[in-house]
């Protein structure tokens, strides 16, 4: 117990409003969540010793380890482009023409990735790729393989 910030009452740490969400005291088992709340919670790290404030899933802890935040409203969720909240914390989106790369967070032309599944040359434009092919191979339906337009050359995969 301590005083209050006006001085007027004695509150225990998790009474003082320094947490945003949850306050787990960690002194002998003051304002405990029950074990189901507790499988919802994402721990952070103690302010003071005598408590830790805690969020729930699909927040994070801000940086004053007291505030419960999205994850999108700490620099974008590291997202390169656009960041979306989800019950399941943050999910990077890409504009039309991008694609996510492995990283999860950076959008890339989509011929850095894997070539855009094309057979032989990709182009980047602005609304996407395009499959190319070279001299004497054409452009199959599939908008991806190139083969030979005559009998007298190998298709080309």
């Amino acid at each position: 117990m301590h005083l209050s910030a006006d001085q007027s009452k004695c509150v225990t740490l998790c009474d003082n409003g320094q947490c945003s969400h949850i306050c787990m005291s960690t002194n002998s088992g003051t304002h405990r969540p029950t074990q189901e709340h507790t499988d919802q919670l994402r721990n952070t790290q103690t302010n003071s010793g005598t408590h830790t404030c805690e969020c729930p899933s699909d927040m994070l802890i801000a940086s004053n380890k007291k505030t419960c935040v999205r994850p999108c409203s700490i620099n974008n969720g590291n997202c390169s482009h656009s960041c979306s909240n989800t019950d399941r914390g943050r999910v990077c989106v890409c504009p039309s023409g991008l694609k996510l790369a492995d990283s999860q967070r950076d959008c890339v032309k989509t011929c850095q990735v894997n070539n855009d599944n094309c057979s032989h040359v990709c182009v980047d434009t602005f609304n996407g790729s395009l499959c190319r092919c070279p001299q004497g191979l054409t452009l199959q339906v599939d908008g991806k393989t190139c083969s030979s337009s005559s009998s007298s050359y190998p298709d080309c995969i």
